[in-house]
């Protein structure tokens, strides 16, 4: 387990990549409006300034975030590399919503995938089980409610978008054993 700075230097990273990804994914001034919930994490301490640009420089030697003088002003830009690492963050914390009722539609995704693509596979299937899906069969998982762009991200993130398909059925066999899964 990390230890608590350690851990908050990891959410402030991630606070200040997500927030450059939110605001432009292109070009950002370290002084705008998306940039002050960063900045309030440091507030709580004299040298915050200080310990803002230490992030910045460590982004920077790490190839996520370069800065550049435009106008006289620095600017703050997220590589690819950035993007990558901020996509790997939304990923691990993506969660489905629950309804508080349900519509009575089964949304399914079913996959069929190549061989060749066999860890991202295996990994989309890991990712649908850990977000609470059902198993209908091998590749078929089921949900009860909507989740169509959480699973547009996760295929994208695996670059597996052709081979998965997301379908919305009225009903289905056995529709009561995964009532009692979903406990609906």
């Amino acid at each position: 387990m990390l230890g608590e700075d350690k851990q908050k230097i990891i959410n402030i990273s991630k606070l200040i990549l997500k927030s450059l990804f939110a605001i432009s994914i292109a070009v950002v001034l370290i002084s705008l409006p998306g940039m002050a919930k960063v900045v309030k994490l440091f507030e709580t301490d004299k040298n915050y300034r200080n310990k803002f640009n230490r992030e910045i420089s460590r982004l920077k030697r790490n190839g996520y975030v370069k800065t550049y003088n435009k106008n006289g002003k620095i600017m703050l830009e997220i590589t690819k590399k950035g993007i990558k690492l901020v996509k790997k963050y939304n990923f691990e914390e993506i969660k489905l919503r629950k309804e508080i009722k349900w519509d009575k539609y089964w949304r399914m995704v079913m996959f069929d995938i190549p061989e060749n693509n066999r860890s991202a596979r295996r990994s989309l299937r890991t990712k649908l089980d850990q977000l609470g899906f059902a198993k209908y069969q091998k590749s078929v998982f089921i949900y009860p409610y909507s989740c169509r762009d959480e699973i547009n991200f996760i295929s994208n993130y695996f670059n597996i978008e052709e081979f998965v398909n997301y379908i919305v059925a009225k009903r289905i066999d056995n529709e009561e054993k995964f009532k009692k899964f979903f406990e609906l």
